[in-house]
């Protein structure tokens, strides 16, 4: 989660802010950035987690989770509103009616596995 507190964020944000400064000094172009934003990501996760008594398999996972944490909270804040608009916009997809109709939005208010399934056969039929 990178809801850090005030006192972490203040300490980080003028050095962060160089930091980006200096990445957009290399380029405009957005796909050489990419590769800049990859290498920055690679070293700050690999650096700042790696273990004192040397990578395993958990902390290699942990490198991982962190990353996916990561990318699931951009994707809950920036990607999925703007999926949300576009479905207002241009009518959802018939395969999760089933589900929307019913009030269920997700497997989570599925009972089991096979209640799940018979909501996506009635689609397939």
């Amino acid at each position: 989660m990178p809801y850090v507190n005030d006192m972490i964020r203040e300490a980080l944000e003028l050095d962060l802010q160089e930091l980006l400064a200096s990445a957009r000094d290399f380029t405009d172009d957005r796909d050489a950035m990419k590769g800049i934003v990859n290498y920055l990501t690679t070293l700050v996760t690999t650096i700042l987690l790696k273990p004192d008594a040397g990578w395993n398999y958990a902390s290699m996972s942990d490198v991982i989770g962190a990353l996916e944490c990561a990318k699931l909270e951009v994707y809950r804040r920036l990607l999925a509103p703007y999926e949300d608009m576009a479905v207002d916009k241009n009518g959802d997809l018939d395969v999760y009616s089933v589900y929307v109709d019913s009030g269920c939005s997700s497997c989570c208010c599925c009972e089991t596995p096979e209640e799940w399934d018979n909501g996506l056969d009635g689609i397939a039929s």
